[in-house]
């Protein structure tokens, strides 16, 4: 793995973490109750993304994202194959619960709320542009030069 794909793998899921831990501020100085439930998805959203994706890539031993890799390895065992539609759903689902949720009160706070989505494209265009390019796993509908269809 290139130093670069691991610096721009660690770069995004730190970026990740400030914009999560960003919006669950928000929410937790608007209601609590609603701040441990947004952790929860936190929590959640981020395991189904990693069982749906990370826990059936052949690179977890070697993942740019390295802590996703290692969360992979521990969740159960699933066989490197071709994503399946129900793979994409769960990473989808995952993936907007924890984006979704915090909006109503992220928008409270609007200087907030648009740091947050700059953060997420930021995201977005460091794993695609940055990390994916460089990835071996190319049963991943994402990879650039995947040739896979769902």
């Amino acid at each position: 793995m290139t130093p670069s794909r691991r610096t721009h793998g660690i770069f995004s899921i730190i970026l990740f973490f400030i914009a999560v831990g960003m919006a669950d501020g928000v929410v937790f100085s608007r209601n609590a109750v609603a701040g441990w439930v947004y952790l929860g998805v936190i929590v959640a959203g981020t395991l189904g993304v990693v069982y749906s994706f990370c826990a059936k890539c052949c690179c977890k031993h070697r993942c740019s994202h390295m802590v996703l890799g290692m969360l992979a390895r521990l969740l159960p065992k699933r066989k490197v194959g071709k994503y399946t539609g129900r793979d994409v759903t769960g990473m989808a689902a995952s993936f907007l619960s924890i984006v979704l949720f915090p909006q109503v009160w992220l928008w409270s706070a609007p200087i907030l709320a648009i740091a947050f989505w700059i953060l997420a494209v930021v995201i977005v265009f460091e794993i695609a542009r940055k990390v994916c390019p460089t990835c071996q796993n190319t049963l991943c509908p994402f990879h650039p030069r995947a040739k896979v269809a769902l």
